[in-house]
C-alpha cells in the first residue's frame, strides 16, 4: 500500500464534477491505480503518457493493434480483456466509454488537458492531506518554521506523492508542461492606428478566454500546496519574497521527472502487486534529493537556523486530522529531522533535541494511527534508527532500548511488506537503512561485551535474513549476484552499495571476495555512470572508501596465510580506490572540517594506505597522508566525545592505526 495513494473517486452529485470523476476512473487503472470495484477489477496498466491516445483514455483500457484487432474481434460478443488489451465486438463498446464530444471540450491540448484533469481528481485527497499537514507544522517555539525547513516539509511530501504512484504523477507533470506552454500567450499593446480594429479570435492580443476547468494548467498536488505553503508563511515574509512559484515548482517537477534515470539516484521498476495489477515501484531515498533542491531554491545550506526544529503536534491536534493528513504530518516531520541530521554541523548541535523529537513522533504514531496503517511500522523503525544513528558514536549513551526497537521495527516493516501493507519501495528504503545501522552497531558498540547489546553473532544472522528481505523487496534474486551476468543489473546496482558494504564486514573470505566483485562489477560502474550524468561525486566516493575495507581485510588475511603476492594485489586495488576518493575536491572539503563523516572516511582511507605501505605497494608520501587522516580522527574524538576518548566506539581503531604508523616510521608505539 502506498503511503500517499491516489484514489478512484465516487461519482459526485455536482454536475460540474461528474466529468472529472469519470475521467479519473478511466485514467487511474491506465497508470497503475487499482479500482477493485471497476469493470476490470484490480487490473492495471502502466501507460507511457507520451504514447497513450484519447481513444484509450475514453475506453479506460489499451487498444489492440490492427493485427490484434483482426485476430481478437472476429468471434467476440460484447467486450473482453484479451492479452491485456480491451477488445470490443462489432457494435459493442467498452463499459461506460466517454464520448468524443465530452473529451473535445478540453484544451488547448485535448489529451494533456484530459490527463491533467484526471490526475488532479485522483490526487485530490493527497492535496488536501498535504495542505492540512502544512497548516499544523510550526517550529518548536510555536513560531513559523525557518524557510529551509518549510521547504523541506513540502518537498518530502511532493516526493512521497510521486513515489507512491510514479507513472500517474509523471503523466501529470508532462501534461502540466504542455498545458502551461500553450496557455501562455502574448498580450501586446496596440499602436494608435490599430485602435478600434476588431481582432479575430486567434490573433495576438485578442480578448483572452476566461479561465475554465476544461483548460487546466496546474498539477494541484504541487502547485496548490506550494501556494498554501507560501500563504502560511505570510505575504510579507522572506519566503514569499524570495521564492517564485514557477521557478521552484518547475525545478522540482523536472527533478522528479528525471527519477529513475542516471541523473537521479532513484530506482524505479515495473512490478506486479497482485495478479494483473501492474505498477511502478520506486526506491527513492528523499534526503539527498531534498537537501540539494532546498539549497538550490532557498540559497541557504542546512543548519542556518539550527536551534529551531519542527514541533511535534499534540495528540489532540493530530487525532483531529483525517487519516491521510496524519500520515503527511509524520512524513514531513521525519523528513525535516532527517534533513537536520544529514548536515554534519547541524547534527552536532542538535543531537539531544532531535532524539527528544523522535521519541515524541514515535509516541504520536503509536497512539494516533490504526494498527494496520503502513506508517505505523515505518515510523517505529525510522525513529529508532535515527536515535541509534545519533547516539551510537559515544559509549556513554545507552542505546540498548532503541536498538531493540530498531530490530523489532525492521521486522515489523518486513512483515508489512509480505502482507502488502507496505509497498516495495518504501519497505526497501527503511529495511536497507535499518540494516546499515544494525551492522555498524554490531561491529562497533556490540563488540563491547558489557554494552548490554545483542550478541554480534546473533546480529549477523539477523542481518543476513534482513538483507535477503531487502533483495526480495527490490526483486533482485540473490543467485543473480553470484552469476556471470551480475554486471547486467544496471541502475539497481547503485542501490546494492549497502548490501556490498555489509559483506565487507564479514570474516569469511567468500563474503569479502563477493563484496569486491559486487563493488567492482556492479556498484562502482553504476555510480560512475551517475557521476558522469549528475556531476555529483559523493556516492562514488562512499563506494570507493567502503570497498577498500574488503581489499584491506583480504590483503591482511592472505598475507597472514603466507601468500604475500596476493596480499599485495589486494592492497594495490584498495589504494587505487582510495587515491581516487581522496583526489576529488569534494573530499578535500569534507576532510577540512571536524565531522563524524570526515572521521569515518579518514579511518577507512588510513587503513587502506597503512596496509599498502606495510606491503610496499604505496608511494612514500602516503605515510604522511595516513598520519594526517588518523590525526583528524583523533581531533574529532577530542572535540565531540569529550575528556574520555575511550568512550568513542572506534577509539581502539584510532590507537591501532597510530601504532602501525609509528612502526612504519621506525618509531616506538606511543601506547
Amino acid at each position: 500500500m502506498p503511503l500517499l495513494p491516489a484514489r478512484i473517486p465516487d461519482i459526485p452529485e455536482t454536475r460540474a464534477e461528474i466529468v472529472p470523476a469519470r475521467l479519473a476512473r478511466k485514467v487511474g487503472p491506465l497508470f497503475g491505480v487499482p479500482w477493485d470495484d471497476g469493470p476490470f477489477g484490480h487490473r492495471t496498466w502502466v501507460s507511457d503518457h507520451s504514447r497513450i491516445t484519447l481513444s484509450e483514455i475514453a475506453r479506460g483500457a489499451p487498444l489492440p493493434t490492427r493485427a490484434q484487432a483482426a485476430r481478437l474481434t472476429s468471434d467476440v460478443d460484447g467486450w473482453h480483456i484479451v492479452d491485456r488489451v480491451g477488445v470490443a465486438g462489432r457494435g459493442a463498446a467498452m463499459p461506460h466509454e466517454i464520448a468524443n464530444a465530452t473529451l473535445n471540450r478540453f484544451g488547448p491540448d485535448t489529451r494533456a488537458a484530459v490527463l491533467l484533469t484526471a490526475v488532479n481528481r485522483l490526487l485530490d485527497p493527497v492535496r488536501h492531506a498535504v495542505c492540512s499537514a502544512l497548516e499544523v507544522l510550526v517550529a518548536s517555539d510555536g513560531e513559523p518554521l525557518p524557510m529551509d525547513l518549510q521547504m523541506v516539509g513540502w518537498t518530502v511530501l511532493v516526493i512521497e506523492t510521486f513515489r507512491s504512484q510514479p507513472a500517474l504523477v509523471s503523466a501529470g507533470i508532462a501534461a502540466r508542461a504542455i498545458q502551461r506552454q500553450l496557455v501562455s500567450t502574448w498580450e501586446l499593446p496596440l499602436s494608435a492606428r490599430l485602435a478600434g480594429m476588431p481582432l479575430t479570435r486567434c490573433e495576438i492580443s485578442a480578448p483572452a478566454r476566461a479561465a475554465a476547468p476544461s483548460r487546466p494548467d496546474e498539477l494541484d498536488v504541487v502547485d496548490a500546496t506550494f501556494t498554501a505553503l507560501r500563504d502560511n508563511a505570510g505575504s510579507g515574509s522572506a519566503l514569499a519574497k524570495r521564492l517564485h512559484h514557477d521557478e521552484i515548482v518547475d525545478r522540482l517537477l523536472r527533478q522528479l521527472h528525471a527519477a529513475g534515470s542516471l541523473q537521479d539516484a532513484s530506482h524505479l521498476w515495473l512490478s506486479e502487486r497482485r495478479d494483473g495489477e501492474l505498477v511502478v515501484e520506486a526506491l527513492m531515498p528523499p534526503t539527498q534529493l531534498t537537501r540539494d533542491f532546498v539549497e538550490q531554491v532557498t540559497g541557504s545550506a542546512a543548519g542556518q537556523d539550527h536551534h529551531r526544529l519542527p514541533r511535534v503536534p499534540s495528540n489532540d491536534t493530530f487525532a483531529a486530522l483525517p487519516a491521510l493528513a496524519r500520515r503527511a504530518v509524520l512524513i514531513a516531520i521525519l523528513g525535516m529531522l532527517r534533513h537536520v541530521q544529514i548536515d554534519p554541523q547541524w547534527r552536532e548541535r542538535t543531537r539531544q533535541p532531535v532524539v527528544h523529537a523522535l521519541a515524541e513522533v514515535a509516541e504520536l504514531a503509536e497512539h494516533g494511527l490504526p494498527e494496520n496503517d503502513p506508517m505505523r511500522p515505518l515510523v517505529r523503525c525510522r525513529t529508532a534508527l535515527m536515535t541509534v544513528q545519533t547516539q551510537r558514536y559515544d559509549r556513554c549513551h545507552d542505546i540498548v532500548a532503541p536498538m531493540a526497537q530498531l530490530l523489532a521495527g525492521a521486522d515489523d516493516c518486513a512483515a508489512a511488506l509480505r502482507s502488502g501493507i507496505l509497498d516495495r519501495g518504501a519497505a526497501a528504503e527503511i529495511i536497507g537503512a535499518a540494516n546499515i545501522e544494525v551492522n555498524i552497531v554490531r561491529e562497533t558498540n556490540g563488540a563491547n561485551c558489557h554494552s548490554g547489546l545483542p550478541d554480534p553473532a546473533g546480529l549477523g544472522v539477523w542481518l543476513r535474513r534482513s538483507w535477503r528481505t531487502y533483495l526480495d523487496a527490490i526483486e533482485v534474486k540473490p543467485d543473480v549476484l553470484e552469476s556471470p551476468d551480475v554486471g547486467q543489473l544496471g541502475l539497481v546496482g547503485y542501490h546494492l552499495h549497502n548490501y556490498a558494504a555489509f559483506l565487507t564486514w564479514q570474516a569469511s573470505a567468500d563474503d569479502l571476495h563477493a563484496a569486491v566483485r559486487l563493488f567492482r562489477e556492479v556498484v562502482i560502474p553504476a555510480r560512475e555512470a551517475f557521476l558522469a550524468k549528475s556531476g555529483v561525486f559523493e556516492p562514488l566516493r562512499h563506494s570507493l572508501q567502503v570497498a577498500s575495507r574488503a581489499t584491506s581485510r583480504l590483503a591482511e588475511t592472505t598475507t597472514a596465510a603466507g601468500n604475500r603476492d596476493a596480499g599485495r594485489a589486494w592492497a594495490s586495488l584498495g589504494i587505487e580506490w582510495i587515491h581516487r576518493a581522496l583526489a576529488d575536491n569534494s573530499t578535500t572539503q569534507l576532510l577540512g572540517e571536524l565531522t563524524e563523516p570526515a572521521c569515518r572516511l579518514a579511518l577507512l582511507a588510513a587503513r587502506a594506505l597503512v596496509v599498502a605501505l606495510e606491503l610496499d605497494v604505496a608511494p612514500p608520501d602516503d605515510l604522511d597522508t595516513a598520519t594526517n587522516l588518523v590525526e583528524l580522527a583523533r581531533r574529532w574524538e577530542q572535540t565531540s566525545v569529550g575528556a574520555d576518548p575511550d568512550s568513542h566506539v572506534r577509539h581502539a581503531e584510532v590507537v591501532e592505526l597510530e601504532g602501525r604508523i609509528q612502526k612504519l616510521r621506525g618509531s616506538p608505539s606511543p601506547g
